[in-house]
Parts: structure tokens; sequence; C-alpha cells
């Protein structure tokens, strides 16, 4: 499929909307002549890359038609870049793809078993003023450096935004509206699942996991009748070790010590923050402070923060 097969497919109203759309990313693309190798808008020439067309379609490819937020949505514009695996040499798009839906951003490559983390920020009523900077300040910049220059998050969060609410202005203009934003679950795994998190969680009713539960309990066992909700943990030579949730307590074990326990109601949620001191730990209030396992990454640590937030509130169950 092509972008003008992928249109053709679209009604003649739609079409309309996304000629008017793309004529706005493109003014704006003009302007923002210090991103000018990175920005691409559909159907329009690229003023330096001559395959700009493939290019623009495999991003369209890869962040917006295998899970389409409707049926009818349109590309507005991509900022970024291809990444090549080495040994494969197959191509994937990463950067932030604005659609009339939502913004798809991805900055990680996708691995032979799992697929690199992508997020997707719809375009709800209300949030639309404070996208841009969401998605530029959880984007790992650190792989960017032969691309980027120091300013370019920051030239890139301004394209955004000023898309953004230029997209909003159109489709307001065309009689649409904007969806209003869902309330996060109160479910535990589902929120879990929201948060990025449900690659590195266990939970002990799942079989696969059970002798692995068999050994934590033993390291940091539980009071009676106390339930285990979720558990960020692994193993190794040394012993198990990790972060529990539980219907009662916030529990945690770093190889080689003694578990550490917080009741859950003497944890205030506006506490809960990443310690200053050290990036896997996590302060939850007056006592010790809970170590957090080495193979969260700073993103999924921010959201195991937002996670003990919620349970801590009694927002989740």
């Amino acid at each position: 499929m092509s972008l003008d097969a992928y249109l053709s497919g679209r009604s003649p109203e739609r079409r309309e909307l996304f000629a008017e759309l793309v004529t706005m990313s493109a003014a704006l693309a003009d302007r923002a002549e210090e991103l000018s190798p990175l920005v691409f808008v559909p159907g329009r020439p690229h003023p330096e890359w001559e395959d700009a067309d493939e290019v623009l379609w495999m991003a369209v490819e890869q962040l917006m038609l295998p899970n389409p937020a409707a049926p009818d949505e349109l590309p507005v514009l991509w900022v970024g870049y291809h990444v090549q695996d080495r040994l494969t040499r197959k191509r994937e798009a990463q950067g932030f793809l604005l659609t009339s839906h939502r913004v798809v951003t991805k900055d990680t490559v996708d691995l032979v078993f799992t697929k690199g983390t992508e997020r997707h920020y719809p375009l709800y009523e209300a949030r639309t003023a404070s996208l841009a900077s969401t998605a530029t300040e959880e984007y790992d910049w650190d792989g960017t450096a032969a691309l980027l220059d120091e300013a370019s998050p920051d030239a890139i969060e301004q394209l955004l935004a000023e898309a953004i609410a230029s997209t909003v202005r159109i489709l307001e203009s065309w009689g649409e509206t904007l969806p209003v934003e869902p309330a996060p679950t109160t479910n535990l795994r589902e929120r879990v699942a929201e948060l990025g998190l449900a690659d590195t969680v266990k939970y002990d009713d799942e079989a696969k996991h059970a002798k692995h539960f068999a050994k934590l309990l033993k390291k940091v066992p539980l009071d009676p009748g106390e339930r285990v909700l979720a558990s960020f943990s692994d193993a190794t030579l040394f012993g198990p070790y990790g972060l529990v949730l539980t219907d009662r307590n916030l529990r945690s074990r770093d190889l080689g010590e003694d578990p550490i326990s917080t009741p859950r109601a003497d944890i205030d949620p506006s506490a809960v923050a990443v310690s200053s001191d050290k990036a896997h730990q996590l302060v939850v209030g007056p006592g010790q402070p809970h170590d957090v396992p080495t193979f969260l990454d700073e993103k999924q640590v921010g959201a195991l923060v937002a996670l003990v937030r919620e349970w801590a509130a009694g927002r989740i169950d």
C-alpha cells in the first residue's frame, strides 16, 4: 500500500480534510528549518530526501496502521528518523508521528522476541496543550546524539505543540469534537498494563512464576492472610530480590539485605518519589527507602512511582 492508495479508500470529505491538515503542517515545516532533515509532511516533497514518500509511508505503516485509532485516521506530520538492524537490515521508524487522532512515539528498537516501546497520546479534550511537552519529556533522547544538537528536543517540542494546536483548530472547524479522556482504570492489573509495566511484573497466580514466588516469599515473608497484588522481582544465584505490592504493605528486598516493609496506611501518596541519591530507590515517606530492581529502566521506575502512589491512595485495587 501507499499513501495515495490509503487516501483513495477514504471519503471525499476526509480527503479534503487531509489536504487542509498537510497544508498546515507543510507551512510549519517550512519555518522549522533547523529540523528540516527530520521533518516529513505526507504527500509533500522533502527539501533534502528524494525518497521522502517511502520514508514517511514506512513510518505510517509501522506506527499508525497496525493499531489505528479510527478507520479514518489521517497522518499529519512525522518528525523522526530510521534506524537499521545490522543483522537483519530491517529499518525501523522512530520519532513522533502526529495524526488526526493522536501522537505516536517510538524510541526503542524491536528485538527478536520483544517489540520496542510505543507510546500513544490521544488528542483528548483538555490535554492537547501539554501533549507535546509530555511526549518529548518521556522520549529517550540518549540514542539521538549523532542526529541532533542540544537545541533540537526543544525545537521538536515547539513544532509539535504548534502542529497539535493547529490540527485541533482545523478539526473543530470541520465540526469534529475531541473525545474526553476516560478515567484511569481502578483495576491494578489493567493499570500496570496502561503504565507500560506488563513486561516487568509477576503475579503469584500465574503457574510460570510459582517457583519464583516460593523462593521470594521465604525471603520476603507476608503476614497471615496478606495477599500479593503485584511483584517486580527476579532472582539470581544469590537469591530473590525486588519490590512487592500487597494488599497491606509495600515490601522490598535487595540482594544480600534484609527485607523492608512499609504499611500501606503509613504511606503518603504525595511523598512517593525516586530517591535523589539513587535512581533505583523509592522514597515513600519517613523510614528506610525501598530498592527497585535495576532491570527497570528510568521510564519504568517513573511508572512504578505512579503505580505506588495510586495504590497508596486507594485508587486501584
